[in-house]
């Protein structure tokens, strides 16, 4: 897990700063659940795409499509570096991001997000960390 764990984590930093675009699939734009199929592609991981999702997609739709993914959902106690969180966020009901564990032991999120209108590397606070609903795993 650990070296694709890293190559995940390398490969969602490498499109930060990449502009947000609803159902973005392309350094030209990314949405969160874009970021997430880009970077498990980039990585030889998961050829899975969709854009069955609206503008304000839902959590059956989101579980729905990481099943179909293979991806497996966890408990938030054995979240590791390279997992996918499940945020609910003010105004959004599903955002998903890469998880990262500096080398330094400081946790981070990367995600597209519409706010920041473009892919950014942010602090997981305890504020964020609460908003944790379920933690996703790409397939070995």
């Amino acid at each position: 897990m650990h070296a694709k764990a890293n190559r995940l984590v390398n490969a969602a930093n490498d499109l930060v700063g990449v502009r947000y675009r609803h159902q973005g699939r392309s350094q030209a734009g990314l949405d969160c659940a874009g970021l997430i199929i880009v970077t498990g592609q980039r990585c030889d991981i998961s050829n899975f795409d969709t854009t069955n999702y609206s503008n304000r997609p839902n959590a059956v739709e989101f579980t729905r499509e990481m099943i179909r993914a293979g991806c497996t959902q966890l408990p938030l106690a054995k979240l590791e570096h390279g997992d996918l969180l499940r945020l609910n966020t003010e105004g959004w009901p599903v955002h998903i991001a890469v998880y990262e564990i500096d080398a330094k032991g400081q946790e981070w999120y990367i995600h597209a997000y519409l706010p920041h209108k473009k892919v950014s590397r942010d602090p997981l606070t305890p504020d964020v960390k609460a908003r944790i609903s379920s933690v996703w795993r790409f397939p070995e």
